[in-house]
Order: structure tokens, then sequence, then C-alpha cells
């Protein structure tokens, strides 16, 4: 039996989930040592848990701490954001893997107002015409700052729209998790760290709306939802009502916890 190529233990990847498929790329080895891999999961197919078929995928930039999403057609994975910490990191802030040429692209660093971004909050409108939403994150050279931006990117004009997040919404959010409710047309918030401090809220955005409305808190006293650098999120739609859930693990932590969300809509 050939062996099974699997991706290096890595912090940090970019990854979504589109067409079955959930795809990985890049990550942090470790002590700043980034890498390009690029993988894919077929998530139609069952698999033992400790022997995943993983597809190799043409590698892609190096890079870290960025956030990955897909376009509307679903045939491009789009990664956003770069490890401005590591002089080996890609010049690109918004790199594009066509699924259907097996090619990368980059798309420059100027199309955002501070392109040292990365750890930021990303959800992507599956709809026809839908754009790619990301907020907040990581900025500066050294990763201490924060931003309080929300950005639309469309994938077809290459075009990104900036603004503020808007209150009440989450601001200077770093890390969180997200995922698109198709029928609410809105963007799922919940966790992170917000003005430097752990957070466990939950927020709906809805473009257009010109707001981000406050949700709802988790109970802390049974979960936190925050993490940093690790959260996920995913939606599914069933019989006209959405179900949004984000999880994660605290890495960050000697003593370690896991958590889920899981919110019907």
């Amino acid at each position: 039996m050939a062996p099974i190529t699997i991706p290096h233990p890595s912090g940090g990847s970019a990854y979504a989930s589109f067409h079955d498929r959930l795809y990985v790329q890049g990550g942090d080895l470790g002590g700043g040592n980034l890498v390009n891999q690029f993988y894919s999961l077929d998530l139609s197919r069952s698999w033992h848990t400790t022997s995943p078929t993983w597809n190799t995928l043409p590698a892609g930039p190096i890079n870290a701490y960025h956030s990955g999403g897909f376009s509307a057609d679903m045939n491009s994975f789009v990664t956003f954001g770069r490890e401005t910490g590591s002089p080996y990191t890609t010049a690109n802030f918004i790199n594009i893997f066509s699924t259907s040429t097996g090619s990368w692209i980059g798309t420059g660093s100027t199309m955002v107002t501070d392109p040292t971004r990365r750890d930021m909050t990303i959800a992507s409108d599956p709809s026809s015409g839908g754009q790619i939403y990301f907020i907040g994150g990581d900025a500066g050279q050294t990763g201490t700052g924060r931003s309080n931006a929300l950005d639309i990117y469309n994938i077809r004009s290459s075009v990104v729209s900036e603004t503020s997040v808007p209150l009440p919404g989450p601001q200077n959010l770093q890390g969180g998790a997200a995922a698109w409710l198709p029928n609410r047309n809105s963007m799922l918030i919940v966790g992170g760290i917000r003005d430097n401090t752990d957070t466990n809220f939950v927020y709906l955005y809805t473009p257009g709306s010109a707001s981000t409305a406050y949700s709802a808190s988790t109970s802390p006293g049974s979960y936190n939802s925050n993490n940093a650098n690790g959260n996920s999120g995913d939606t599914s739609t069933s019989g006209g009502s959405n179900t949004g859930y984000s999880s994660g693990s605290n890495s960050g932590s000697s003593s370690g916890w896991a958590a889920q969300v899981r919110l019907v809509l």
C-alpha cells in the first residue's frame, strides 16, 4: 500500500470548505517556520480519523495566520492576509487558487488600507454574485496592533470595499469564527478576542443594513467559544432554517479546552 500523504502539522493555516471538499493552505510549523503546503480533503467520502485521504495540490504562497474563503461560483479558493513577521512570506495580501486551472495568482497588497493584517474573521456568501466578507485581525509588522476594518471582496471585479465595523458590532476583533447564513443573508460571528479581551459574544452582520446586531452572549459558565487562532465556522440549511456552528480549542492554554457553539436561527 502506498504511503498516505498528510499535511505537516501546523498552526495558522487558511482553510475553507466548498464543493464537498476542505481546502487547507500554508501554516506555521513553529518558530516562524512558514510553509506553502496545500491540500484538500474529500468530505463526501468516509475515511478513518487516523488516516484521512488528503489530496496534494499545487503549493501556494508561503504564508500563515491568513484567512480562507471561496468564490460564489465555487471555482476559487481565496486567502486574505499575510504573516509580515516572516521575511519569506508572500508579498500579496490576496491570493487565489483556481480549481478549474489548478493554478495560483496574487492580487497585490494595495487593495486594503493596512496590508499587514492577518487573523481575520471571514465568511463567504455562496449565492449568485455573492461576495467575501472579512473583519478585524492583527495588524502591524509584529502583529501587536488591531484592525477594526470591515472589508467586502468582489472576486468578479477584484475590488475590495472597506469601512469600519459598525457599532454595536465587535470592535477590533481578532480570530473569531464566522459562517454565512443563506436564509438570513447574514454573517454569523462567534467568539474571538475583542480589544485584547477574550469574548464569547455572538453577532449577526447583515450587508446593506449598515449595522451589526448584537444577537446573544453564550454562557461563560458552560463553555467558551473564544480562541484567537483556531476557531472554525460553517453553516447548513434545512427546511427553511439555518444552523450555524463554531468550534475551537485553546492551544495557548496549559490546561486546554475545547468548545462548540450551535445556533438554530
